[in-house]
């Protein structure tokens, strides 16, 4: 039941409209459907994705409570540190 959808047809403003070239077919889906797909999804990356998937800690990108923002932040922290502690300053870009 939450694949079922409706099909309906938009005119696309140009030509005539009983023409079926002139029309674009669209799906109405069900927002219970969607909901589920979307829960189910969650779930699946929840669950499975970020338990079995190698990454390393620094990773930012498609993670929860995390952006690409921050991986510059964390470059920069990294290099004041090095600075500050007279490590090794060599840089790779």
């Amino acid at each position: 039941m939450w694949k079922l959808t409706q099909f309906t047809t938009f005119f696309k403003n140009k030509g005539e409209i009983d023409c079926i070239s002139n029309n674009r077919p669209i799906s109405i889906l069900s927002s219970i459907g969607k909901t589920m797909e979307r829960y189910i999804l969650n779930m699946f990356i929840a669950s499975y994705y970020w338990k079995n998937v190698h990454r390393t800690e620094f990773q930012c990108g498609f993670r929860p409570a995390n952006s690409s923002v921050k991986q510059p932040i964390r470059i920069s922290n990294d290099v004041g540190k090095a600075i500050d502690g007279a490590r090794n300053k060599n840089t790779i870009m």
